[in-house]
């Protein structure tokens, strides 16, 4: 297990919301899952499935993780803004482990989502109330002028030890 018994758990369908998951993970030295979904949500015909299937409030199939996040004393959970909502891949996560995490928190990319209202729906899907949250647009990711928002959300996390002090970048 990693040393700060963190882990972080993200679904990414264009690679934005792995760069700050893969940057959570880096700061903090936790274990990384990325959730893998069966269904096949690429190119034009992917993106409108994933819009459709969030509106609906749909789960999907994931992939088996190669750990128990259960095991873990904070899970960091990130997705993608699909529609004001999580995305089916995440929704299935916080479903399947509801009641099971002993603490998480949660980041989000987006355009210009209600974060407050993603937040909240995390919230209720996994049973527990977040001990962090950060949204950050795609566009700030894609240019890197997120680190400032990276390093508060880093700030709040707690650990064994008090609170994550992040790597400086």
């Amino acid at each position: 297990m990693p040393r700060a018994n963190i882990l972080v758990v993200y679904y990414s369908r264009s690679g934005t919301t792995e760069t700050v998951a893969r940057a959570i993970a880096e700061a903090t030295g936790a274990g990384v899952e990325p959730l893998v979904d069966t269904v096949n949500r690429g190119r034009a015909l992917g993106f409108v499935r994933s819009v459709r299937d969030a509106a609906s409030r749909r789960q999907t199939t994931l992939q088996p993780l190669s750990v128990d996040p259960a095991d873990y004393d904070l899970v960091v959970v990130g997705t993608p803004d699909w529609g004001k909502s999580v995305s089916a891949p995440v929704r299935t996560f916080l479903a399947i482990h509801a009641g099971r995490l002993r603490q998480v928190a949660f980041f989000l990319t987006d355009g210009e989502a209600e974060h407050a209202r993603v937040f909240r729906e995390m919230a209720s899907l996994v049973g527990r109330e977040p001990v962090a949250q950060l949204g950050i647009p795609h566009d700030e990711v894609d240019r890197g002028a997120y680190r400032e928002q990276l390093a508060a959300f880093l700030e709040s996390l707690p650990t064994a030890h008090g609170h994550v002090r992040p790597a400086k970048t």
